[in-house]
């Protein structure tokens, strides 16, 4: 019987899920004996090594890929998610950045991607995050009130939403509009 050792023959870290939830990370030329780890086995992932070779053939280099494995596409697979944004280092599918380099990064947040990609793949120059949004500031409006006093309302330029006090306008906007 063959025992096998899964070890990470990649040059950056790879991140596989753990046995109980959360996330493991297996430095370069690591690798465990656990027969968990053998579902990560594939080109950016885990290297499976014979540990007691019989008739087993020699583990590859260190320092070359696995070889890539020819699997079945699954039904779903043939259904392609619309990509938003695509860079040969990233790409952002229904605003989830997905790391190309190593295929198991995923995070909601550019800042994080990119932090990603210095940090795990040696990248000091990721292209800047898209300009920010302009926020438009909400506008004071003076509207003559019928009794012949002139009242100031105070008009959300966003909404439009009127408000009789400044305080409420400014609480509006940071609930409603903060996370335009």
């Amino acid at each position: 019987m063959v025992t096998y050792r899964y070890v990470n023959t990649n040059p950056v870290p790879v991140v596989v899920p753990g046995k109980t939830g959360g996330s493991i990370t297996v430095r370069p030329n690591e690798g465990t004996t656990d027969p968990w780890f053998s579902r990560f086995v594939g080109p950016n992932g885990l290297t499976k090594v014979p540990i007691n070779p019989v008739d087993a053939p020699a583990a590859p280099p260190r320092s070359a890929p696995s070889p890539p494995l020819s699997v079945p596409k699954p039904m779903l697979a043939e259904v392609q998610a619309r990509v938003d944004e695509e860079t040969p280092d990233y790409k952002r599918i229904h605003g989830i950045y997905h790391c190309k380099r190593c295929d198991l990064f995923r995070t909601g947040s550019f800042v994080v991607i990119q932090a990603h990609l210095r940090t795990y793949h040696g990248m000091p120059n990721v292209p800047p995050a898209p300009p920010p949004v302009e926020v438009k500031e909400p506008e004071v409006v003076r509207t003559p009130v019928v009794s012949g006093e002139v009242k100031s309302v105070f008009t959300c330029s966003l909404c439009g939403h009127q408000f009789t006090s400044e305080d409420g306008l400014t609480k509006h906007v940071a609930k409603t509009h903060s996370e335009e």
